[in-house]
C-alpha cells in the first residue's frame, strides 16, 4: 500500500464522480487515495483510473508511479492508457508489458488505443525464440 498523498478537490474534476463519492466537499482538497480507501475499503484501481482521467491536476508522473506501484494487472493498465491521453506513454506501455499480458490482451490494447499501435507492441505479439524452437 502506498503512503503517497495526492490532493484534489471536486472542483478539480472535469466530471461528477459516481454516487459513492457524492458527499465529498466541493471546495476542500482531499487526499485522493485515502478517500478511495475510506469509501471503498481498499484502493480500487478503477476508481483511481477514473480520477486520473478526469482530473487534469492529477495527471503527473507521480500519480502514474503511484498507479504502477500498486502492481496493476494488464487490463487495469490498458484501461488507464485507453481512457487517459496523459497515460499514453512509453513508461505505461513498459509497465503494461511487464505484466506479461496475453496476446489477446495486447491486441485489445492496440485496437482500443492508437498510441499502442507501435513497433514495441507489435514485437510483443511475435512468438518468443523459445516458442519458435518448439515449432
Amino acid at each position: 500500500m502506498t503512503t503517497t498523498k495526492i490532493y484534489a478537490s471536486l472542483n478539480d474534476l472535469t466530471k461528477q464522480p459516481c454516487n459513492a463519492y457524492h458527499n465529498l466537499p466541493k471546495d476542500q482538497e482531499l487526499d485522493v487515495i485515502a478517500e478511495i480507501i475510506r469509501v471503498r475499503g481498499r484502493l480500487i484501481l478503477d476508481d483511481l483510473t477514473w480520477v486520473i482521467a478526469n482530473c487534469p491536476k492529477l495527471q503527473t508522473t507521480e500519480i502514474l508511479d503511484t498507479f504502477i506501484a500498486q502492481k496493476p494487472e494488464a487490463h487495469e493498465i490498458r484501461t488507464l492508457i485507453t481512457v487517459c491521453a496523459f497515460a499514453q506513454s512509453d513508461k505505461m506501455l513498459d509497465a503494461y508489458l511487464n505484466t506479461n499480458p496475453t496476446k489477446q490482451e495486447i491486441r485489445l490494447l492496440m485496437v482500443s488505443c492508437s498510441f499502442a499501435q507501435s513497433e514495441k507492441m507489435l514485437a510483443a505479439l511475435q512468438p518468443s525464440n523459445e516458442q519458435k524452437k518448439n515449432n
